[in-house]
Formats: structure tokens, C-alpha cells, sequence
């Protein structure tokens, strides 16, 4: 299972979804950028979902995207899941690559949800991953309209709450290996105002963490 989960998290970035009064941060997988970090348990299970349409109307287009929206949201919500508007509506302007005119290529609009599986430890992620596709698959929008699965990520609501542990951990570990380094040592720390990270440990866990750097010397 460990595999499958790794693979579909594979190389994304943290990405932050806002809400009311509270934000998510979807969790990369990658190599850690800090040698201190906090290990906590996801909350989420989060799945990309694109809806786009084909339609040349553009009443209908819009219509379309609406109506599939509408239908994701209530048959997730259903299955006891949260739904956040990722990105509402994005007009985006495409250009044949075989087209070498100046004129203005098509305009196309889509849609980004993002969908929220609750997690505690005794939830079988592959199948939430299926639950998924069962869903996109049994929705039944207009004709034009493509409903696709997109990435999958553990995701963790409001890591700044974790930044007061974070800087205590940072300093006790800055203090340590600058003693090491000198009988008089002094440092400079950068980067701690940067927005708490959060990326992909195992199958259900994420640490966070802040991109810090430090540059030790002597005090003279």
C-alpha cells in the first residue's frame, strides 16, 4: 500500500487551500529540506477533481460546469466527505502548437475541487482512492462535460499552529551544534519566517517543518 501511496504523491508541491477561518496544506513528497521537523498524522486523504467542458456555447460551457459541480459536491458530501472550491472558475486561452497566425487562440473554462477524506487509523486509503472513482464515474453530466481525477494527497489543516514547537526544536538544535562548533559560538538563522511546510512521510503520517538555514561563527 506504502508504494502506491508514494507513487501518487509523487513530486508535488505543498499547495494551500483557504477556507473559512482555517486553511489546508496539501503534503509533497519529497526529501527534507530542514533537519528538524514535527511527525503528526495526516487529517485528510485529498483528491484533485478537474471539470472542464468541450462545449462551443458558451452559455452552455458555463451551465455545464455549474450542473457537474453542483452534482460532485452533493454525491461526495454523501460519502461523508468535505469539498473545497479549489479554483471556481478559470478561463484559460489555448493556441494550436501547429498555428503560426497571431491571432487569439480558443478560450476554454474549467474548474478545480478539491475533496477531503477525514482520516483516523483505521481508514483503508485505497479504498477511498476507489470511492473516488466510483464517484466521478457514476455522475451523469452534460454531454461535453469531463469530470477527471487528478492527484492524490495527505493533507493537514492549519500547520502554523505547529510553529511555536517548530522554533523551540530549532533553537534547542542551533544552540547544541553551534557548542559543538565553538567554546564561544555565535550564529545567524535565516528563514523562519517562511510559511510552515508540511510533506509526506508514510502512508498516513506528514512532518512539518521550516526551511531554515544557519550560518555559525565566533564571537569575537
Amino acid at each position: 500500500m506504502k508504494t502506491i501511496l508514494v507513487a501518487l504523491a509523487l513530486s508535488f508541491t505543498a499547495t494551500l487551500h483557504a477556507g473559512s477561518g482555517s486553511y489546508l496544506v496539501l503534503a509533497s513528497y519529497r526529501p527534507a529540506e530542514s533537519p528538524v521537523s514535527i511527525a503528526v498524522p495526516a487529517q485528510y486523504l485529498a483528491a484533485e477533481i478537474r471539470i472542464e467542458s468541450d462545449e462551443d456555447d458558451w452559455a452552455l460551457k458555463l451551465s455545464g460546469i455549474e450542473e457537474a459541480r453542483r452534482m460532485l459536491t452533493s454525491a461526495a458530501e454523501k460519502e461523508g466527505f468535505r469539498v473545497r472550491i479549489d479554483q471556481a472558475l478559470v478561463f484559460v486561452t489555448s493556441y494550436s502548437k501547429f498555428s503560426f497566425s497571431s491571432s487569439r487562440g480558443s478560450q476554454e473554462a474549467l474548474s478545480d475541487i478539491l475533496v477531503l477524506a477525514p482520516l483516523s487509523e483505521k481508514t483503508d486509503l485505497i479504498q477511498i482512492v476507489k470511492k473516488y472513482r466510483e464517484i466521478i464515474s457514476d455522475l451523469k453530466p452534460a454531454k461535453k462535460v469531463k469530470i477527471s481525477l487528478g492527484s492524490i494527497y495527505l493533507a493537514l489543516e492549519n500547520p502554523e499552529e505547529l510553529r511555536a514547537d517548530l522554533l523551540k526544536k530549532i533553537r534547542v538544535h542551533v544552540e547544541a551544534s553551534a557548542k559543538l562548533l565553538s567554546d564561544t559560538p555565535d550564529y545567524v538563522i535565516s528563514g523562519l519566517d517562511e510559511p510552515v511546510r508540511v510533506r509526506q512521510k508514510g502512508e498516513r503520517e506528514v512532518e512539518v517543518f521550516l526551511p531554515f538555514r544557519v550560518t555559525y561563527g565566533q564571537k569575537k
